[in-house]
């Protein structure tokens, strides 16, 4: 009794050990198909385009035609006049000693096809008026050879090339042909499945890892010598199985297209990067590196295989004929390392982290020339602030005004009205009448006269222009603390001594040399009567 329990024991782990070896092998070709999947799926994707070169080269255009209008010299004149003739004929520039690169004569060319095409707009009318500021000048030339640098820059990072690279990558990896024909040929005439997926007697049609379209067909197709294979269905339960059966020098794109499709339901594309690549090329090496086959015999493989795989490969999903792809032997020889499919996604992982840095490059670019947008535009503010700040004119006191008014008001005679430096007679016909004003022109002109001619100064009044007493005593203005006038005879300064006699301004005279004139003015009459010539 113990002997059978031990015997069914036995046999009951054979059972399993067998039931679990097929679904191990069906399992396999369910992780193998999604392993290759998440390659096909990111070889699928297009590279994002994260930075655009429009807003640098819009913000380094508009410095460049603003230097242009404002401060043009003879290699900008040359480029306006010749902008239509092309860039042939303007490569090395006029017919100068300055020749620049072609990036900058570029940017020259389209600065100036800018300004013509916008010289009537508001903006450069307004930079046109501030043409005669040497500082200005200056400045916006430092701010435009900054500009300048920053263009060669951005164009030698050459973002788009850099992602074209990388797609023409991509591309071949998921979809190189085996000819200049664009067909997906599995078994050329002459050949068949086994031969052409899994390498039957090193044959020519071998190309398993020429992409992954390729190899997905070869996993997943239906095979030519076993229409009833369910290879598809094992590869992705509850996936659409309409698939063309692998027959020669049939076109099977539209097959690789369903199966593709259902890999990117399975395993969606994360975003491209360098990291996602080399993640999925490494969960594929991980499976393919690991032996099938009897004994561990066959290398290389990916899907099923049984001990007579590489002969019997025809698409079912049976372990000892087996449903995948057989990569060459030397394809891992060298430094290859890989199908030709896995060396065109690890070339595009390395450009991937080129154009990384290219775009970190980029917005560093970007940034600065921002900057010196928002100096330009700061440049163009502190311009205009000072052209407009209004330049400050001394305005007549009013009371000085309304006081002089009333004391030209009250002369009835023509002649004493003229002998008032601030009055004038409107009415030449009549000696004698209400014909005195005030000259409001003289009043304005002395006033402006008092300050030096210096707009917001102050230097006091022009008492040198009084030939007369009567006129000096009485001038107009304000009088300084402890003056009785403004102005004043005066033939005496401290510190000075004597001096020629003549009228002064009061700040000239003491105090009690002031009351002395009121008090002797007689005196002072008779002596300006000797030293002035009368008006």
């Amino acid at each position: 009794m113990r002997d059978a329990i031990v015997i069914l024991i036995a046999a009951a782990g054979t059972l399993c050990e067998l039931v679990s070896a097929s679904e191990t092998a069906k399992g396999a070709l369910q992780e193998h198909f999604h392993a290759i999947c998440r390659l096909a799926s990111i070889a699928d994707e297009r590279v994002p385009v994260r930075h655009t070169p429009e807003p640098s080269a819009d913000t380094l255009e508009r410095i460049w035609a603003i230097n242009l209008t404002l401060a043009p010299n003879k290699l900008a004149e040359d480029v306006i006049a010749n902008v239509d003739q092309g860039v042939g004929s303007l490569k090395e520039g006029p017919a100068q000693k300055i020749k620049p690169s072609a990036d900058t004569w570029l940017l020259w060319q389209r600065a100036a096809k800018l300004l013509k095409a916008k010289q009537a707009t508001d903006e450069l009318k307004q930079w046109q008026r501030l043409k005669g500021s040497p500082d200005l000048v200056t400045q916006l030339r430092a701010i435009a050879k900054k500009a300048a640098r920053l263009h060669q820059i951005h164009q030698s990072l050459d973002l788009a090339a850099n992602r074209e690279q990388i797609q023409k990558h991509l591309t071949k990896a998921l979809s190189a042909r085996q000819t200049t024909a664009d067909k997906l040929v599995i078994a050329p005439t002459g050949s068949d499945r086994p031969k052409a997926c899994c390498g039957n007697a090193a044959d020519a049609s071998h190309n398993a890892g020429i992409s992954l379209e390729f190899d997905i067909v070869c996993l997943c197709a239906t095979g030519q010598t076993n229409g009833a294979s369910t290879s598809a269905a094992a590869c992705c339960p509850g996936c659409s199985a309409d698939n063309a059966k692998i027959t020669a020098d049939a076109d099977l794109k539209a097959t690789a297209a369903n199966l593709l499709r259902q890999c990117k339901k399975l395993e969606p594309a994360e975003s491209i990067s360098a990291a996602n690549i080399h993640a999925a090329i490494a969960a594929f090496m991980q499976k393919l590196a690991k032996p099938t086959g009897a004994n561990n015999a066959v290398n290389y493989h990916f899907g099923n295989g049984g001990t007579n795989f590489v002969a019997d490969c025809d698409g079912n999903t049976d372990p000892a004929k087996g449903a995948g792809v057989n990569c060459k032997a030397t394809d891992f020889s060298g430094n290859t390392k890989g199908p030709k499919w896995m060396y065109e996604l690890r070339q595009a992982a390395e450009k991937l982290t080129q154009l990384e840095s290219l775009e970190t490059q980029a917005k560093i670019v970007e940034s600065a020339a921002e900057e010196l947008n928002i100096s330009l535009t700061s440049l163009w503010d502190l311009a205009n602030a000072a052209r407009e700040i209004p330049t400050p004119t001394r305005a007549v006191p009013a009371h000085v005004s309304e006081e002089k008014k009333l004391e030209c008001a009250k002369v009835e005679k023509a002649a004493d009205c003229r002998k008032k430096p601030l009055c004038k007679w409107t009415k030449e016909t009549e000696e004698i009448g209400e014909h005195c004003e005030l000259n409001e022109t003289k009043v304005a002109q002395e006033t402006q006269a008092g300050t030096g001619g210096t707009a917001g100064t102050t230097t006091g009044p022009n008492c040198g222009q009084y030939k007369d007493p009567d006129s000096c005593k009485n001038a107009p203005g304000e009088k300084k603390p402890g003056k009785n006038a403004v102005c004043g005879s005066i033939n005496f300064i401290e510190g000075q001594g004597k001096v020629e006699a003549k009228c002064r301004d009061s700040s000239f005279l003491p105090s009690k040399q002031i009351a002395h004139s009121v008090i002797s003015a007689a005196f002072v009459a008779l002596f300006f009567k000797k030293k002035f010539s009368p008006i």
